[in-house]
């Protein structure tokens, strides 16, 4: 399971699992029903046949916990991608431009988009040895050598090498968080992220 975040190379990844005959949760790359019904979610699973079953839905992350307690056993891995905050919450903008620069940077103050360090500390109390952890800059910098350890990690045999990666669809670049208080909530959360990444020896990919 894909836990997050989103504008995080999710579909890229999803494609390289497709490659490799993965399965997908309702026949969706993303179905949103871990935190939307629960119940249709679990349906769904038990009805899915095949031997790699995947769900890549975004936010997954915030689903509830008895929900996620329950994610818990039914699958083997999960994968948390770690991007900067900060580029998440422009890359959303630049996608979706409803609000304004200075209303969507409020409204990360409070969807949680930016609690890296709170999801991180609720996901490895929930799963544990099963998380896994990866950095999207990791990705960008090596995909094929990304995947490849990726892949390992999670029981697969990399079938073909990986495809390219569009790493700004919108072709404009990030705009600068000027929030004081979304710049300083970045910083906490950043520094818990890294914090119980090293009192838990977390490997990062």
């Amino acid at each position: 399971m894909y836990l997050g975040w989103p504008k995080a190379a999710s579909s890229w990844l999803a494609n390289e699992f497709k490659k490799n005959n993965a399965v997908f949760l309702d026949s969706k790359k993303e179905n949103h029903l871990w935190y939307t019904d629960a119940k249709k979610a679990l349906d769904c699973f038990n009805s899915t046949s095949g031997d790699i079953i995947v769900d890549f839905s975004t936010n997954n992350w915030s689903m509830d916990l008895h929900v996620a307690k329950t994610v818990a056993e039914l699958f083997d891995y999960f994968i948390l991608m770690h991007r900067d905050p900060a580029e998440i919450v422009s890359s959303y903008h630049l996608m979706n431009r409803n609000n304004t620069w200075e209303q969507w940077q409020s409204t990360c103050l409070y969807n949680k988009i930016c609690n890296s360090g709170d999801i991180l500390e609720r996901w490895a109390n929930i799963v544990d040895e099963k998380l896994i952890v990866c950095e999207y800059k990791n990705l960008t910098n090596n995909n094929q050598k990304f995947l490849d350890k990726l892949f390992f990690q999670v029981d697969l045999k990399t079938k073909s090498s990986a495809g390219s990666i569009r790493l700004n669809q919108s072709k404009q670049p990030h705009l600068k968080v000027n929030n004081q208080d979304l710049i300083e909530l970045i910083q906490h959360q950043e520094n818990k992220f890294y914090k119980i990444i090293k009192e838990k020896s977390i490997e990062i990919f």
